[in-house]
C-alpha cells in the first residue's frame, strides 16, 4: 500500500507517522505543557492532551531536540476520538511511502506496523499510532 506520511526525527532516526492520523502539528516552545497526576499533559485550546515522548517510547537514549530546550516540534495524533500529543525532535518532510509488512523481533516492541525506504534511500519505520494511543 502507498499512505502519505509525515517524517519525523528522534536523535540520528526517522519515523514515518501516516497523516491519516495527524491532526496538526506545533512547536515545543510556546506550548503549555503541565503536569496531572504525575503525567505531563499539554494543555491545547479546549483540550488536554496526554503528552508521549517518542524517543522515550522507542527508548533511545540521548538529549531531545538536539540539546536545545524547546527545539522539539509536537504532532497532534488522533484514532477515533483517542488524542495525543507526540514530542519528536525534528519534522522533516511528507513523503508518499511504500508500506512493507515485517514480522515484529521476539519481545520487541509492538509499535510499528511496517517500514519503509524513503526517497533518499534511507529506511524508515512505521509508527502504528494506535498501539500509542
Amino acid at each position: 500500500a502507498i499512505v502519505r506520511a509525515l517524517l519525523a526525527r528522534v536523535g540520528a532516526e526517522r519515523y514515518a507517522l501516516p497523516l491519516t492520523h495527524v491532526r496538526e502539528t506545533l512547536e515545543r516552545r510556546g506550548a503549555v505543557v503541565r503536569p496531572v497526576q504525575g503525567r505531563e499533559m499539554l494543555v491545547l485550546r479546549d483540550e488536554v492532551l496526554p503528552l508521549l515522548r517518542l524517543r522515550e517510547v522507542v527508548q533511545l537514549p540521548g538529549v531531545p531536540g538536539g540539546g536545545l530546550p524547546g527545539d522539539e516540534e509536537i504532532v497532534v495524533i488522533e484514532r477515533g476520538e483517542r488524542r495525543a500529543a507526540l514530542v519528536v525532535d525534528e519534522l522533516t518532510a511528507q513523503e508518499d511511502i511504500v508500506v512493507k509488512a515485517f514480522d515484529g523481533a521476539r519481545d520487541g516492541l509492538a509499535l510499528f506496523s511496517g517500514a519503509t525506504i524513503l526517497a533518499d534511500g534511507a529506511p524508515a519505520l512505521i509508527v502504528d499510532v494506535g498501539s500509542l494511543l
